[in-house]
């Protein structure tokens, strides 16, 4: 090309007029960041929906309560398996360190010792998706420490026993 002739280009849809080889690389790079910064944008604007379910069939919530009583009674028998080797109820709950109290909850599920002295404990089930809870106690737990469900403030009746709210 001579030099001041002009060149007509097209590429992806647009037309530019250019003089010179260092027009078309200029060019070239310009489309390459649109493209590139067109793609970023895509990938940044990609995401994944988590949590619960918009609407909890009462049926749904009744089995999740029952996952947290379970997970209590899992608890009990958790404690007295520490309690065989040290004499004593354990304060800390672990997934991972079996030199605590050992226990790994049910998705979603959050176990809570709320109240622990050598020979009684307390505690609370939760889960993410409900405002309802689950408590447990074991032993002489004092009538102050007694923990209560979180919408109902129903106390457990029975010693080791969970007691739930819900529908």
């Amino acid at each position: 090309m001579e030099r001041g002739q002009r060149t007509t280009h097209y590429a992806g849809g647009w037309e530019w007029k250019s003089t010179s080889q260092s027009s078309r690389c200029r060019v070239i790079l310009v489309c390459a960041w649109v493209l590139h910064s067109f793609t970023t944008t895509l990938q940044a604007q990609t995401s994944t929906v988590q949590g619960p379910p918009a609407q909890i069939s009462t049926e749904m919530a009744r089995e999740i309560l029952r996952t947290m009583a379970a997970d209590l009674r899992n608890l009990v028998v958790a404690q007295e398996s520490y309690f065989a080797d040290h004499n004593r109820y354990g304060r800390t709950l672990s997934a991972s360190d079996r030199s605590q109290v050992y226990i790994v909850p049910s998705a979603r599920v959050s176990l809570t010792l709320t109240y622990v002295t050598t020979g009684t404990w307390a505690g609370r089930a939760n889960h993410e998706w409900l405002q309802w809870s689950c408590v447990i106690a074991v032993g002489a737990v004092a009538p102050s420490r007694i923990p209560r469900t979180a919408v109902n403030g129903i106390a457990p009746k029975q010693e080791g026993e969970p007691i739930c709210d819900g529908p």
